[in-house]
């Protein structure tokens, strides 16, 4: 007989509903592809279709071939903390961070489960709608109770909602640029969050993952950064270089937080972890900011203006113009009277995408549904936008 009561704590962690339903997809395209001789569009994943700039496949190759293949110092290579630790004071604006300050992990998403670790068997929240991988993972496997904080129906803050909620947690997850609904929080907002946070000494997980993805002439703002205008250090924030990069499977993310305590006991979890992330690519990632980024930026703005610009096209869809990131959040419930999966009526179109539902716990954002542009060109969204329209 197994043992499976020893596994409980485990229990409640499912794989992120995105990875079910791409898995889905998958299943289905050759099937649909072979009856209708159209390709099937994959608007799911966050996954990137351009490729790692050849100055970092060369520098990964150039660290293996010197022998850089040896245990990889556990919490970063001190040569890349400084890098980051530069990096975050004069791109990110968050002074006097040092490469102590400075945690290099196995992708951001280790960054941040070590920062929801800190808080285990405590209470946190984020805004709602949230990233998957947030409550599907992260919160079970710290057995954290998480409380969601619905945006208004334009994404903006209901700050009434917001305090009430912080006077009942410990730490406030905030993604920005945002998952799934590609808003940017301005510095005014990031302000009034930060001082209420400080009013009700709430820590602050701050997941700055799409930092580089940004549209429209305006500028990411760093939390910490306003943070340190408060005077306000219980502050992680993490970053990675998949987004920006391309580099999704090199798996490299840091965290930095000027709360000593919290990034020495993240190291020594990280340590429990994975004991570091591969030495030659840490190597490879030296000079990784030095690299011009604005033909990235410029490829995903247009595929944001061709998505956006169909989608509001369609009557009956609702649709907030995506501020950053690779997604936008539509509202199909002009459209989807009998509130239908989603998943269910355009998949049979050839036309993947993740339903309202699986970035939520509750019932906020049910009618809508994320759609990732960061794998499909310009051609493919008018495709996509083209069946769209013809479908409704």
């Amino acid at each position: 007989m197994e043992k499976t009561e020893f596994f409980k704590p485990l229990h409640n962690i499912e794989i992120s509903p995105i990875v079910r339903i791409a898995e889905q997809a998958r299943k289905l395209e050759p099937e649909f592809e072979k009856e209708t001789g159209k390709k099937f569009i994959h608007l799911e994943r966050g996954e990137i279709d351009l490729p790692t700039p050849i100055e970092i496949t060369d520098s990964i190759d150039k660290a293996l071939r010197a022998g850089k293949t040896k245990y990889p110092k556990s919490g970063g290579e001190i040569e890349l903390k400084k890098v980051i630790a530069k990096k975050l004071n004069e791109k990110n604006n968050i002074l006097d961070i040092t490469p102590d300050d400075v945690l290099v992990t196995v992708g951001g998403q280790e960054a941040l489960n070590l920062s929801f670790q800190l808080f285990a068997n405590k209470v946190g929240a984020g805004f709602s709608p949230i990233w998957s991988v947030a409550i599907e993972n992260f919160v079970p496997y710290s057995n954290i109770k998480f409380l969601e904080i619905p945006f208004n129906k334009d994404f903006t803050i209901n700050y009434e909602t917001l305090e009430d909620t912080l006077k009942k947690i410990e730490f406030l997850y905030l993604n920005n640029p945002h998952n799934p609904t590609g808003k940017i929080f301005n510095y005014e907002e990031l302000s009034r969050i930060v001082d209420l946070c400080k009013k009700y000494n709430v820590f602050i997980i701050s997941d700055e993952a799409y930092e580089d993805i940004v549209f429209d002439g305006l500028k990411h703002v760093s939390t910490a950064s306003v943070a340190a205008c408060k005077g306000y250090t219980n502050i992680i924030s993490t970053y990675t270089y998949s987004k920006s990069f391309a580099a999704t499977g090199l798996r490299v993310g840091y965290a930095a937080s000027k709360n000593k305590t919290a990034i020495k006991l993240m190291n020594g979890a990280e340590y429990t972890h994975t004991a570091g992330v591969p030495t030659a690519i840490q190597y490879g990632l030296l000079d990784a900011y030095k690299i011009d980024l604005s033909p990235v930026v410029n490829e995903f703005e247009n595929r944001r203006n061709a998505l956006f610009n169909g989608l509001k096209e369609i009557k009956g869809i609702k649709i907030n113009r995506p501020q950053g990131a690779f997604y936008a959040y539509p509202d199909f419930s002009g459209v989807n009277a009998e509130g239908k999966d989603i998943l269910d009526v355009l998949l049979p179109i050839g036309v993947c995408v993740v339903p309202g539902w699986a970035f939520t716990k509750n019932d906020h954002f049910l009618s809508y549904a994320r759609l990732s542009f960061s794998a499909a060109s310009v051609p493919l969204i008018n495709e996509a936008v083209s069946r769209l329209q013809k479908l409704f």
